[in-house]
């Protein structure tokens, strides 16, 4: 978990984990979402594929997934 600062205030992390082996594929998704809509509804297909493909992908080595905050902020 990497927890950092946001500009007007306030904290937002990512969510980064890494299997073993030579990387061979990276799935990122954010996870954010702003006061106009749930985050469910911003990208919650984005979390699901990303969730999905480290489940298929599970046991082979060499992924790396991330899940991002603070993607949507506004300066």
């Amino acid at each position: 978990m990497q927890s950092f600062p946001l500009p007007r205030g306030g904290r937002s992390r990512n969510i980064v984990a890494r299997s073993p082996g030579p990387l061979r594929a990276i799935v990122v998704a954010h996870l954010d979402g702003v006061a106009e809509g749930p985050a469910a509804n911003d990208n919650g297909s984005g979390v699901a594929a990303m969730l999905e493909v480290a489940r298929d992908l599970r046991g082979d080595g060499g992924l790396l997934v991330a899940a991002l905050g603070a993607e949507a902020r506004v300066e």
